[in-house]
């Protein structure tokens, strides 16, 4: 995962084994042969307990900060410019956090792709996308938690989501692996007012 921000900063995530987000930071130079970019040492500073887990997507704003959703618990969490977390949220909502946009209004909207195999801890979770305040709120909760289908108001898997022109929010829906309980075909856009009608 990639993203740029207004200042040019890079950021970067990985997932597995080594997984870890990462900021770049631009600076001028004379050559076009050196690298304008240095990586920020010890950044972000993780808080005591919270341990790295699959970073999925990040939104950067124009502070040198960026909000991260990732795989563990809070799965929602802003990061100040000094690698500081100012805000955490979202814990217990989210069972495979996947997908992560920013309406117009500043609200996040965060996918929840549910299980990629059935297991008895994610009976009933996930195959929803959220909506939450700048400040951790959750406003909205669409599809139907644990259902997954092809739907007007259910998802296969809300994977990836974006923000339209007109304000609303367009859903990438739909992800394998999936559990055998799951919609097996089907994968399809999905547009949503910021009502959350579909």
């Amino acid at each position: 995962h990639i993203a740029i921000d207004s200042l040019n900063t890079i950021y970067t995530a990985e997932d597995g084994r080594n997984a870890r987000l990462q900021k770049f930071i631009s600076y001028r130079t004379t050559s076009a042969m050196v690298n304008p970019y240095r990586m920020v040492e010890d950044w972000p500073t993780l808080p005591d307990g919270m341990d790295w887990a699959a970073v999925i997507n990040f939104i950067p704003d124009d502070t040198g900060g960026t909000w991260m959703l990732y795989r563990s618990e809070p799965p929602i969490n802003y990061i100040n410019a000094d690698g500081e977390i100012t805000k955490s949220f979202g814990e217990g909502v989210i069972d495979t956090a996947h997908g992560f946009c920013m309406d117009g209004d500043g609200n996040m909207w965060a996918g929840d792709s549910g299980p990629f195999r059935a297991s008895p801890e994610s009976a009933g979770r996930g195959f929803q996308l959220h909506k939450f305040s700048p400040d951790g709120e959750l406003l909205l909760s669409l599809g139907q938690a644990g259902v997954s289908a092809a739907g007007e108001d259910t998802f296969i898997g809300p994977t990836s989501c974006a923000l339209l022109p007109n304000g609303n929010i367009v859903v990438a829906d739909g992800h394998w692996p999936r559990p055998r309980t799951a919609q097996q075909d089907g994968d399809r856009l999905v547009e949503i007012t910021t009502e959350g009608e579909f």
